[in-house]
């Protein structure tokens, strides 16, 4: 047996995830679970603290079983998660409300009074530009304003990563990485944010124990629900997408776009602390950099909800044969382009234009690529000419949509080497990626794929997803059409 194994798990919004990988980084094992959610629809969603637990440990027990260990072997731990996400305890550590999701807008009265309050001097503490309903601080202050006694009465607060902390090892702790987008811990001080606290209502006792993103740390106690090495330690590697930026060796000239749930643009920033643009979160990153990001929160998201809509008994991979089999971009048989806005999922204006199943299918792809251009070029001001870009995430899979996506930027893309699970396990090592080596990538690359772009060629070649010089010029007339047609009537109608 390897003398290291560490088990990494990827609190996700769509799936759990977890893997298990030896002192090499060699993955041995993986499970995963989907997400239950008691409620996931007209700005509400919640999980149940206890069915996270369990699926959690189901999770882990999957990804063991995988590898052909037991749980006991296991020497660390480490944990990357979506953000936001939280829940209270009481005085024996037991939940007293679900879990708050991220996708969770109940609070929007509170963000707006928030930002009249805070004004600019938010995004110096926060890694958001302004209070938004689903950020932490916002639910907190919608929470002591409807259910003061509830707030008033806790113990603490967990995030989802602390709360299954607290029930494998006895600790309730957080990095500066993850607590810096719930708004409530201040970049500037490092460390709680006192004018938040008092918006909120929450006491300093109240908030979570902080340890350094990477840093690993003992548990407390056992855990009955899982048996675990008396030795076992563990570890916090931020939100999901600083972990997977981790595992890919984003750096200056790689960017990585992630097509999960949400839609994110991410880079490295260097050792500058931000913020770097009005519209885009920042934070810290590990060895001392800062990374900046800027997202939708309809990205895969958009793809479901529209799938469910057009085709809802096909599973994905009809759905992109169904896209491929649209034709040229912006051709329908009304002659008339269809177009879709992720932005306006659940509503009857999501689709706009008259086209076939085919067409409504494709434009789907090509308004979350429309969508990824403006989180680049305009929130994080990127130079496109500068970059290439790792993709991360389910939405990967699809070939087609990665072709797209390169049009539409008019840059390579490729799918990326590494994902959560690689970059929590790398940090809780603490091994710097070394995918450049690992994948055969020489130090060249983006000169390569700058000389590709000029001589040649397109399409995928040497795992680079290269733009086709015939419809990029294309893709730019048709995105021209998606940002000035009015938002009226669905496709079809």
């Amino acid at each position: 047996m390897p003398s290291t194994l560490i088990l990494a798990l990827d609190l996700g919004s769509t799936l759990f995830k977890a893997a298990v990988f030896d002192e090499q980084l060699r993955r041995l094992g993986e499970g995963g679970v989907p997400v239950q959610y008691l409620t996931l629809d007209r700005g509400t969603a919640e999980l149940d603290a206890e069915t996270a637990w369990r699926q959690a440990i189901e999770t882990i027990r999957s990804a063991c079983q995988s590898a052909g260990i037991q749980p006991r072997d296991l020497h660390l731990i480490s944990l990357a998660s979506q953000a936001q996400t939280f829940t209270l305890l009481d005085n024996q550590g037991r939940p007293s409300m679900p879990l708050i999701s991220w996708m969770d807008k109940r609070a929007g009265r509170e963000a707006a009074a928030m930002a009249s309050q805070l004004g600019a001097v938010f995004h110096q503490h926060c890694s958001f530009p302004a209070p938004a309903p689903q950020l932490q601080a916002c639910q907190l202050a919608h929470l002591n304003a409807s259910q003061p006694k509830k707030l008033q009465n806790a113990a603490v607060w967990v995030s989802l990563p602390g709360w299954i902390l607290h029930r494998l090892g006895g600790c309730n702790a957080i990095d500066p990485n993850l607590a810096a987008m719930s708004g409530l811990y201040s970049l500037e001080q490092k460390t709680w944010w006192p004018d938040m606290l008092k918006l909120t209502g929450l006491k300093p006792h109240q908030c979570p124990r902080l340890v350094s993103q990477g840093e690993c740390f003992v548990s407390q106690q056992s855990c009955p629900g899982l048996p675990l090495g008396k030795d076992v330690r563990f570890c916090l590697a931020g939100n999901d997408q600083t972990a997977a930026a981790y595992g890919n060796d984003c750096s200056g000239e790689k960017g990585i776009i992630t097509l999960g749930t949400a839609l994110v643009a991410y880079r490295i920033a260097g050792r500058h602390r931000g913020p770097f643009h009005p519209v885009s979160a920042w934070g810290p990153y590990p060895e001392g950099n800062y990374y900046e990001l800027a997202v939708r929160d309809e990205g895969c998201l958009a793809l479901d909800w529209a799938r469910s809509q057009i085709m809802p008994d096909a599973a994905i991979q009809d759905f992109d044969a169904c896209a491929r089999s649209a034709g040229a971009p912006g051709s329908s048989p009304s002659n008339e382009p269809v177009f879709f806005y992720p932005r306006h999922l659940r509503t009857p204006q999501a689709w706009r234009g008259q086209g076939g199943l085919p067409q409504r299918a494709q434009a789907v792809y090509e308004g979350i690529a429309f969508e990824l251009r403006t989180l680049i070029v305009d929130e994080l001001q990127a130079d496109l000419s500068c970059q290439v870009f790792h993709v991360a995430g389910g939405g990967g899979a699809s070939s087609h949509w990665l072709q797209i996506i390169a049009n539409v930027l008019n840059r390579p893309v490729r799918r990326g080497g590494g994902d959560v699970l690689l970059g929590a396990a790398q940090m809780a090592v603490g091994q710097s990626p070394s995918w450049r080596k690992c994948l055969s990538l020489c130090p060249g690359l983006l000169g390569a794929a700058q000389s590709a772009l000029k001589n040649g060629p397109s399409g995928i070649e040497n795992n680079l997803v290269f733009p086709e010089p015939q419809l990029v010029e294309r893709y730019a007339h048709l995105r021209a059409g998606w940002e000035s047609a009015p938002h009226q009537s669905p496709a079809g109608e």
